[in-house]
């Protein structure tokens, strides 16, 4: 019984899992081609999508084999937050899913151009996910895919979250890109994703740089509370810059909400205002022997080891 299945047990609304619901033996899988908080994410096609005729190609993300009951009810909040977003040109959708035993993945859209940020390194969307009360989490260039004709599309809601709330457990996070609030006090929100989206836009105008690149791990909540912020990049028009100023606003109250970036850019581009002017060489890498000092991916931050240094230079100061 599907009622029995740990990808049920949690949600209120069967009848949406099951409309959503694509047998595993009309699911072909093939080359891996990312990496996923809870397993891979393949090439794949798919029979019976929605609003397609016949096999479609899609992109397979699966559940890892020894997936724990927690790590299976995560997989289980990012599909309801896939059936919340909707279908939307610029965000990543979930044609389907499979929740088969031994079977468990998501059927998404596959967007043939990879993440933004090595898209840029080789050479306006989240409004919509405002609207629906969604905190996306991490959202960064690596999260944004491109699609044809040059279209963005956010993706990975692994860590998202309704309205604004509180994170209790430490664990890996996207430190650069955390306003301040969410590494001081766990405290998420849309406004927390307007700071994120500020760094998207500094990531832009530096073709995928490594914020903060002279700035430590441990040094860098220090370092925003002394009111320092990201540099203007060079091919930065003055303009854009603003908008990265207003994102990275100490209160988040401060902050402008998404449909105002979106009114505002838009009002830009009408006043022909370049956004952007590359200057060769105009980029920011992470420091020498980053990834080899840490020993990780150079993107995520275990936030434990930085709290728990914040907490014993407190004390050592009283």
């Amino acid at each position: 019984m599907l009622e029995t299945n740990i990808l049920y047990r949690h949600t209120n609304n069967v009848a949406s899992q099951i409309d959503y619901e694509i047998p595993s033996n009309q699911i072909q899988v093939g080359g891996i081609i990312g990496q996923g908080a809870f397993g891979t994410v393949c090439m794949g096609t798919a029979y019976g999508v929605e609003g397609y005729i016949g096999p479609t190609t899609v992109a397979v993300k699966q559940l890892k084999a020894n997936a724990d009951e927690n790590e299976k009810r995560e997989f289980l909040a990012e599909m309801d937050i896939m059936k919340q977003v909707g279908r939307h040109p610029n965000i990543v959708a979930m044609y389907g899913c499979c929740t088969e035993p031994n079977h468990q993945c998501m059927i998404m859209e596959y967007v043939p151009f990879g993440d933004l940020k090595h898209y840029l390194q080789n050479l306006r969307k989240q409004a919509h996910i405002e609207s629906l009360g969604i905190v996306h989490r991490d959202l960064a260039a690596r999260n944004i895919l491109v699609g044809r004709g040059n279209q963005l599309k956010i993706s990975d809601f692994g860590l998202s979250r309704h309205g604004v709330y509180v994170k209790t457990s430490k664990g890996v996070i996207p430190l650069r890109w955390l306003s301040v609030e969410a590494i001081q006090r766990n405290i998420y929100s849309t406004k927390s994703d307007v700071w994120a989206y500020g760094v998207v836009l500094w990531e832009i105008c530096t073709l995928g740089g490594f914020p903060y690149p002279t700035v430590s791990d441990k040094d860098l909540l220090k370092y925003l509370l002394q009111g320092n912020r990201l540099e203007k990049p060079i091919s930065s028009s003055n303009e854009v810059y603003d908008v990265m100023i207003q994102c990275w606003s100490h209160n988040a109250n401060d902050r402008p909400s998404f449909a105002y970036l979106c009114e505002h850019l838009n009002d830009l581009n009408s006043q022909q205002c370049p956004y952007v002017e590359f200057v060769p060489g105009d980029t920011l890498p992470p420091p020498d022997g980053y990834c080899e000092l840490v020993g990780r991916p150079m993107t995520h931050t275990d936030l434990s080891a930085i709290t728990d240094l914040e907490t014993t230079e407190a004390a050592n100061e009283s």
